[in-house]
């Protein structure tokens, strides 16, 4: 048959013809076949019928869901209103369907906007399409049924066979059939023909001709043996089709057809294709689709009803589970985990669609009350289970390799899950009581029954040697009776029993006792390592047995049924007690006196656990008689003992069953204090002081090592003076009140007495106290119930001696003297002769021990109470003798009373370090305190406060009162020790430095992104802003100039990357440096390992660990000594004196340091350039590196430190630091310090040759700057208005010649040259060096040319080139050419012979990594503060002087008055009245917080001011000028106006010129596209056209205001809606919706994780990429996945813990929980602190998790 189909088989694409035109076929009437479709769909539907597949985002709300299952599709929650619902998003493991809509499923207030209506009518298919879409769905089905058959019958043959073809065949129509699906009316007449015996079934079957056959079961037949694609279409197509309700019942009849077909056949393919992977992945495909549909066909009880009642579903359902267990039984009846059915969990179908059914409350009260056979057939399958995969003691196990005790451990606990839920449903039901009560105690006589059955059949087996952990059919009647007890009744003397059929003889009771009881020795045995011998890994099988994984389930259940045993018959109470010590070989200890040498030859602590075994007997009342909010309070107090528990490890120690959170929650607010997440910890709870006296030791749970922490915190913690006391447990309901009797028998008492002569001899020595100490309090635990149970019965004042009490009473023995025995040696000494000994006497003798504590109180406690309770019998001599306090009470007062001294010592030890670190916490503030909310516990001396905390002050050379004495350094030093060599840093033989770590840095750029900077339009807008916007500040930007490679040329400072410098706050030996880098590279070369290999680079990057702190560092910052600084300024002082004295002779004695400075300079140009640059020390250009590199940190600094500093409120006259008026890191600020002092040093090499040509550079840019303003009087009309015009320049040139002073006839010149009075020819005759040796000057254009052509020359000025090594065109007299317009430009002079040919400026080629020229563009094009820091670098020689850097300053600020001013002229204006002054102060605020700090950083003078503030004043700007002594910049000056000079100043200057409204109206500056510019990424893309196309594009100032507070990019407060985002946004590089998604923190960007991004094909993975490009390598990314926070600095990466908490203060991993995740803003701004203050890698915590990354992400 198949061969036939193959060979009259058309092609696909013949096929996919034939289907269009059955669609046109069907559309007739309409314009399309899809447009029919949607014809229909119009309709509408009053359900939701979306089906996703696996890995799709759905939610759950468990507000509005009815079952467990229920869920919805993202577009019905997000149409619907569950914002404030308890609701989670997931990600669907197996896919599902959307339940909106569905009144079974879902709440009708919680169904969404487009399925809230309840009455809307079906959809109806027309007349005359009925027919035409019958035929063709008939068609199609046929066709699809065909092409999976022979897909079924060809792997049937050959599991290997090629049925490529027929799969694209099948999935034509199977994509066809789901389209057709989709429509609700199409659906139901689908519905109706996939059910109908349509088919031929000889196509199918060989002997079935005449036979008709259904789609529905050709699909159902094969689906176990489609590939995976077709699986997957099925299982949607049925979904799809379950939504009509008549299709559920006629596909659930079906199903239960071929359901054990499906079953038996994965088994036998498991069996035979057991290591066959395609086989496994057929079987998973098959599991997961009916996973999906048996959730859609049994999620509501009444359909599970009618289908149990009717189909008799359940029956069905256990015969097959039990089929499949059956297989693997072995010959002794149970179950062989070795079985493949069994490994490869095959049995997990049929338990869990049982799982399913039984779930719902009226089923299992149906199943124990009408189908008690079906219970039965449960418990025959139970049967299989019990005591499987048992042990002996002859032979080895490897617990390692074989995993069959984790097999048949799972087995056991999905079959019990079974049993579990149908006694608990039923027990919860809201079924009348007196039925539940019925069916439970019909449950209970039959499980009796069955053990009754088992026992008698198993009673030889039973005596063997072997053990197991697996009784489940015990556990069973266990769980049974944990349910009865908890329901009333009426016989209050035996409670259940009355109702029980208990036909068990007293040996048969012992029986049932049996295998719980050995269970119960053997986990004693093997924790006193009896079972050592056979593998040392059995303590796994214990703890597994009593931990919260299983033990709700094994030992609680195990116990339990040791307690009913104890009770089931009246008087058996001798018989339990001999054979509980008969399981734990312990016999001759309750029936006679024992010798000390047979007690010596058992461990202590074997018999402890015997007692305690006894003891939780006795009292637990977990699951006898507590109700199950009362066991679960007392479970929750149990284990916040132990310790501080957060909500998931609660819920893990509690129970491997999901609790009811609700329940758990009331529980956790009555008993604990919830303590809030810290940065790196999560949230958690603490027992409140009041409820530590609940506190048991004695709870069956705790492990050894747990009952310890739990004892030692309820001494110290919870201040309980006698925990051991443990007390009369609660009364029990019957018959469970009797189980105190196993304490009043005479085996008992004589086990006390053995035990209690036992310890006596155990306590004398000290090796063995301990031990006989804690079994002694465990006998005396043992002794106070059994006296307390006897109070409750303590006779009248008429009582009887107690020579008539009964033997029984412990009155009677706990007085019986019995013998001694001599000559035996116990502990070095002998008991020589016969006597005797009484437990009376024991405990007299015990009070007394002086090394046993506890147990000394418990002796004399225990005397107390036979004393004051039965004075008739004892006396009344011991009552009213006072108690001593527990020692472990007043251990806990020393404990505190220490803990309180160690604290004082700590703090004495911190403040002599501090002493020692004097210079570094002097330079830097205040002590880096630890907070408690400090991130990441890095405890260092530079991982300071957050940025902008409240760390108010004033300036550093301010005090609230009067001007403090600031030396040239500030602040002595103190003398530190080198953290190598561990000498003092005061050694002339090598210079010492800071131990630092740079990094390539971009933070200060990325305020300017988008989403943190917007451009100012409107001029009332800035002084809003201005006048006290606290969220937003102004900032003037001088545009970027990129060139044809894309590189940035010019700008504002802060679009450039810098070399971030942080020190670790520790020093090192320029020779120790050196050496330290060396061995470890020479360890590295021979393959050694040495600390922090896995993360540092030390032979490509230098990098090393601080060999104190254990920080990452890379450089030696050489630390400037102040006799250093103090010989510059003598040296300045002697050469002022004598000109012919030669700087150089300066440095003679200081060569070291010179070397050191190279050598930081060299290691700097290494960090710029990535480390892909080797340079010698003496190619680098020292003095102009480390300004620029100053100067770049500076601008970092000052952006890090721009929020709100509050005032420190100080009156002391002292000076207050610098980081207590700036806030920032500690060792940022200790970097800038020492940039500042090496900048100042650099100036003064070879400053004879080179200082001067500096001058006169500056100079030649300064005559350019002059050529501008020749034009001013013909610029005086509306709309010419220019700032380069007389007033503003002649202020400019006035600071220009205090900072260089010239002759008279050079001043007249001049001015000459300034006010247009000089021709060209006398200009270029008087021209001189100080011109820049300008060979020719040109004409000013004339005034008709536009006037944007004067204020924006088109040629450029000389490029400036500052520092040795860095030579300017100029310095080589190279001739310059005119141009056509304004100024000039350089070309290359032809050779000529006999001439030395300069050279073709090699430094400018060999240093073209180095950063864009500060001074490269016109004057006004050029950031100010790099103008200032020029200055700085090209003007002066070592140290300045004081009014020098204030003039300099002065400069720089007009010329940022000046670029802000041209700013201005961009914006619109409304109002007449505005305060120009305000806005521009406001926008030249970021210049004058440079400049303060500058000042405060470079060595110099004092600055002699009487304007003093506090450190908020940092952020006014009227301040700073004051500080600054700028305030006469707003002076008068003096102006030609209508030919008489007037006196104006500089404010009403500007308002004149800003109140014309053409101006203000108009502003036409002929570049309309960067003024509509809105970001800076746009506006760098105009850049680079208007460059490219050679429109000479000047660098324009714009005004912009960005945010204060440097936040990372904004995310919503619940995780869940940007997880919603993130499936829905595509890639920002592929335009793909990413299958991984990760969230970039910084800019807000949704990129592919790792290599999920198809469209890129760089080496690296698009979020190294997109770091690189961006963040200069950092990158913080959100992984939207794992909830993770992926941090990347370079090529090192880590993960860091989720910035989204539950309620609760956890992380959720992957969503495993499902939990409704919150914004940690603590978490975040620990992120956002590191960020801002290039923290990453200089926290150790973080540095010690990373790992190294090869471009994968």
């Amino acid at each position: 048959m198949s061969r036939t189909h193959k060979s009259t088989r058309p092609g696909l694409e013949a096929l996919r013809e034939e289907l269009w035109e059955k669609e046109r076929f069907m559309s007739d009437g309409y314009q399309s076949f899809q447009y029919l479709l949607e014809a229909l769909k119009s309709s509408g539907h009053s359900q939701c019928t979306t089906v996703w597949t696996k890995d799709t985002v759905a939610y759950r709300c468990r507000t509005c869901q009815i079952n467990d299952s229920s869920a919805i599709c993202e577009i019905c929650f997000h149409q619907g209103d569950h914002k404030f619902h308890d609701f989670v998003m997931y990600h669907s493991e197996s896919g599902g369907c959307c339940d909106c809509g569905d009144r079974e499923a879902w709440k009708e207030d919680g169904f969404c906007k487009i399925h809230q209506v309840s009455n809307q009518k079906p959809g109806h298919l027309p007349a005359k399409l009925y027919k035409l879409t019958k035929l063709t769905v008939c068609w199609a089905l046929e066709k699809l049924s065909i092409s999976v058959h022979i897909i079924w019958e060809r792997r049937l043959k050959d599991r290997k066979a090629v049925v490529e073809d027929e799969m694209h065949v099948a999935s034509l129509y199977m994509e066809w059939v789901k389209k057709v699906c989709s429509v609700d009316v199409l659906r139901n007449l689908l519905s109706v023909l996939v059910t109908r015996k349509f088919l031929d079934g000889s196509q199918f079957e060989k002997n079935a001709r005449g036979r008709k056959a259904a789609p529905l079961e050709i699909l159902l037949k094969t689906l176990g043996s489609m590939p995976e694609e077709l699986t997957e279409g099925a299982t949607t197509l049925f979904l799809q089709m379950l939504y009509n309700g008549w299709f559920k019942s006629q596909f659930t009849e079906e199903l239960m057809k071929h359901y054990p077909l499906m079953v038996d056949d994965v088994v036998h393919k498991v069996m035979k294709h057991s290591q066959h992977e395609g086989v496994i992945t057929e079987c998973k495909a098959l599991d997961s689709t009916l996973d999906r549909v048996m959730v859609q066909l049994f999620n509501v009880a009444p359909t599970v009803m009618d289908l149990i009642k009717n189909n008799d579903l359940l029956w069905k359902f256990t015969s097959v589970f039990d089929g499949v267990l059956k297989m693997s039984l072995n010959q002794r009846g149970t179950v062989s985990v070795e079985h493949e059915a069994i490994r490869h969990k095959v049995y997990l179908r049929p338990q869990g669609d049982l799982r399913l059914i039984v779930s719902h409350s009226p089923v299992a009260v149906y199943v124990l009350n009408e189908r008690l056979d079906v219970f039965e057939e449960i418990l025959k399958v139970v049967t299989y289970l019990q005591w499987m995969n048992p042990y002996t003691q002859k032979g080895p196990v490897d617990f390692e390799n074989d995993n069959a005790w984790t097999l048949a451990i799972q087995l056991e606990m999905n079959t019990m899950a079974i049993v579990f839920q149908l006694i608990a449903r039923c027990y919860s039901s809201a079924e009348c009581r007196e039925t539940v009560k019925q069916a439970l105690v019909e449950a209970g006589d039959r499980t009796l029954k069955s053990l009754h059955s088992y026992l008698s059949e198993e009673t030889q087996k039973l005596t063997g040697k072997s053990m197991s952990l697996h009784i489940p059919l015990h556990r069973v009647l266990s769980a049974i009776l944990s349910k009865l007890i908890l329901l009333s009744w009426c016989d209050n003397k035996e409670g259940f029993l009355s109702s029980l059929k208990i036909d068990y003889t007293e040996e048969e009771v012992l029986s049932l006792l049996e295998l719980p009881l050995r269970i119960a020795a053997w986990m004693v045995q093997i924790r006193a390592n009896r079972w050592q011998h056979v593998s040392e890994e059995f303590y796994r099988l214990e703890l597994i047995y009593r931990g919260s994984f299983w033990h709700d389930q094994s030992w609680d259940m195990d116990l339990l049924l040791l307690q009913f045993c104890a009770v089931a018959k009246e008087k058996m109470e001798h018989a339990i007690i001999l054979r509980m010590a008969k399981c734990f070989e312990l016999d001759d200890l309750v029936t006679s006196p024992s010798t000390p040498k047979e007690m010596f030859q058992i461990s202590p602590s074997y018999i402890q656990d015997f007692l305690r075994i006894i003891l939780l007997v006795v009292r637990d009342r977990r699951n006898t008689g507590m109700k199950e909010e009362e066991s679960l309070q007392y479970d929750v107090i149990q284990w916040l003992c132990v310790r501080d528990q957060t909500y998931s490890q609660l819920c893990r120690a509690l129970s491997a069953i999901p609790v009811d959170h609700k329940k758990l929650s009331d529980i956790l607010v009555r008993v604990a204090d919830f303590r809030q997440p810290k940065v790196q910890e999560r949230g958690y709870f603490q027992l409140k002081p009041e409820w530590w006296t609940k506190f048991d030791p004695l709870f069956a749970q705790f492990y050894p090592n747990e009952l310890e922490d739990a004892q030692e915190r309820a001494g110290h913690v919870g201040k309980q003076q006698f925990y051991w006391r443990i007390g009369l447990p609660h009364e029990a309901p019957p018959p469970y009140n009797r189980l105190t009797n196993l304490l009043h028998t005479q085996e008992c008492h004589q086990l006390l007495w053995n035990v209690l002569n036992h310890v006596k001899i155990l306590v004398k020595t000290n090796e063995t106290s301990t031990a006989g100490e804690a079994l002694g309090v465990t006998a005396l635990q043992m002794m106070e119930i059994a006296l307390r149970d006897r109070l409750q019965y303590q006779p009248s004042s008429g009582a009887p001696q107690s020579s008539e009490l009964h033997p029984n009473d412990i009155l009677v023995n706990i007085k019986l003297t019995l013998p001694t025995y001599p000559g035996m040696v116990v502990g070095g000494s002998s008991t020589s002769k016969l006597g005797s000994s009484s437990m009376y006497d024991l405990l007299q003798e015990f009070q007394s021990l002086t090394n046993a504590h506890r147990l000394a109180d418990y002796a004399q406690y225990t005397l107390h109470l036979l004393h004051s309770s039965f004075p008739m019998y004892f006396g009344a001599e011991f009552r009213g003798s006072k108690l001593k306090k527990s020692p472990e009470y007043q251990a806990s007062i020393v404990e505190d009373e220490r803990q309180r001294l160690k604290k004082e010592r700590q703090a004495a030890l911190l403040a002599k370090f501090s002493a020692q670190q004097k210079a570094f916490l002097e330079q830097h503030g205040d002590h880096e305190e630890e907070d408690e909310e400090h991130g990441y516990d890095d405890a260092g001396p530079t991982e300071g406060s957050h940025v902008g905390s409240e760390a108010g002050g004033n300036l550093e050379r301010i005090s609230g009162k009067a001007p403090a004495v600031v030396t040239l350094m500030e602040t002595t030093f103190g003398i530190q020790e080198c953290a190598f060599c561990r000498r003092k840093c005061d050694s002339s033989d090598s210079p010492a430095g800071w131990i630092a770590f740079m990094q390539c840095y971009n933070m200060p750029r990325q305020v300017l992104k988008k989403e943190r900077a917007q451009r100012v339009k409107i001029l009332e807008e800035a002084e809003s802003i201005a006048k006290g916007d606290d969220s937003k500040q102004l900032v003037t930007l001088i545009e970027p100039r990129i060139d044809d490679s894309g590189v940035f040329k010019g700008g504002s400072l802060d679009y450039y990357r810098t070399e971030h410098v942080a020190c670790c706050g520790h020093q090192m030996h320029q020779a120790c440096f050196e050496s330290y880098v060396s061995n470890l590279g020479h360890q590295h070369h021979q393959g050694n390992r040495y600390e922090g290999d896995y993360i540092i680079d030390v032979v490509n990057r230098g990098e090393i660990w601080c060999p104190i702190c254990r920080r990452l560092a890379n450089v030696l910052l050489p630390v400037v000594e102040e006799s250093c600084l103090q010989r510059i300024l003598d040296d300045q002082a002697e050469r002022s004196a004598d000109e012919n004295l030669s700087q150089r002779r300066f440095w003679d004695p200081w060569k070291k340091i010179e070397k050191a400075i190279d050598s930081f300079a060299s290691q700097t140009v290494r960090v710029r350039e990535k480390f892909c640059v080797m340079l010698e020390a003496k190619d680098v250009p020292s003095c102009q590196l480390l300004w620029e590199v100053f100067a770049g940190n500076i601008v970092h600094f000052e952006v890090e430190t721009r929020e709100k500093i509050n005032d420190s409120g100080s009156s002391s006259s002292a000076p207050i630091r610098l980081r207590d008026a700036w806030g920032g890191e500690a060792g940022h600020l200790t970097a800038l310090r020492e940039l500042g002092k090496l900048a100042m040093l650099s100036n003064t090499i070879d400053a004879d040759i080179v200082l001067q040509k500096k001058k006169e550079q500056l100079k030649s840019l300064w005559h350019d700057l002059a050529l501008l303003c020749r034009n001013e009087k013909k610029m005086d009309a509306p709309g010419s208005f220019d700032l380069n015009s007389a007033p503003v320049w002649q202020h400019l040139t006035e600071i220009f010649e205090k900072l260089f002073p010239t002759d008279g006839s050079h001043s007249k010149r001049e001015v000459d040259m300034k006010n247009g009075e000089m021709s060209e020819d006398e200009i270029s005759r008087q021209a001189s060096v100080g011109d820049c040796l300008r060979k020719d000057f040109i004409t000013s254009p004339p005034l008709e040319e536009k006037q944007e052509e004067i204020l924006w020359p088109k040629s450029s000025t000389p490029h400036f080139q500052g520092g040795p090594g860095m030579k300017h065109l100029e310095q080589w007299g190279l001739p310059v050419e005119s141009s056509h317009k304004g100024l000039s430009k350089y070309v290359p002079p032809p050779p000529s012979s006999g001439e030395t040919q300069p050279p073709t400026i090699p430094e400018i080629h060999e240093y073209k990594y180095m950063h864009p020229n500060f001074m490269e563009g016109d004057l006004l094009e050029v950031d100010p503060f790099a103008i200032l820091t020029c200055l700085l670098l090209s003007c002066f020689e070592g140290c300045l002087k004081l009014h020098q850097i204030i003039w300099m300053v002065e400069f720089a600020y007009i010329v940022a008055i000046i670029q802000t001013s041209r700013a201005l002229t961009r914006l619109e204006a409304h109002l007449e009245a505005v305060n120009i002054k305000l806005v521009i102060q406001n926008a030249c605020l970021p210049f004058l917080r440079r400049a303060a700090l500058l000042v405060q950083l470079v060595p110099c003078e004092e600055l002699d001011t009487k304007h003093y503030g506090s450190g908020s004043k940092l952020m006014d700007a009227a301040y700073l000028e004051q500080y600054l002594e700028q305030q006469e910049v707003w002076g008068s000056i003096a102006i030609d106006q209508a030919g008489e000079n007037k006196q104006i100043t500089v404010l009403e200057y500007l308002q004149q010129r800003f109140s014309t409204s053409e101006l203000l109206n108009s502003p036409t500056w002929g570049i309309p596209s960067l003024c509509e510019c809105s970001d800076f990424d746009c506006l760098a893309a105009d850049c680079v056209q208007l460059d490219r196309s050679k429109q000479g594009l000047r660098a324009l100032p714009f005004l912009w205001k960005v945010s204060k507070q440097l936040c990372l990019t904004p995310l919503p407060s619940v995780y869940q809606d940007l997880l919603w985002r993130s499936i829905r946004e595509k890639c920002k590089v592929c335009g793909n919706v990413p299958l991984n998604a990760a969230f970039c923190l910084i800019c807000g960007d949704l990129l592919c994780f790792k290599s999920t991004c198809p469209d890129h094909a760089a080496e690296h993975g698009v979020c190294s990429t997109h770091a690189e490009q961006e963040y200069a390598g950092i990158g913080i990314f959100l992984l939207m996945r794992t909830t993770q926070v992926l941090l990347m600095r370079g090529n090192r990466f880590c993960t860091l813990p989720s910035i989204y908490l539950d309620q609760h203060g956890e992380e959720d991993y992957e969503l495993r929980r499902n939990q409704k995740l919150y914004k940690s803003e603590l978490r975040l701004n620990e992120v956002r602190r590191l960020w801002l203050t290039a923290g990453f890698d200089f926290n150790t915590h973080i540095l010690h998790t990373s790992g190294i990354s090869y471009g994968e992400f």
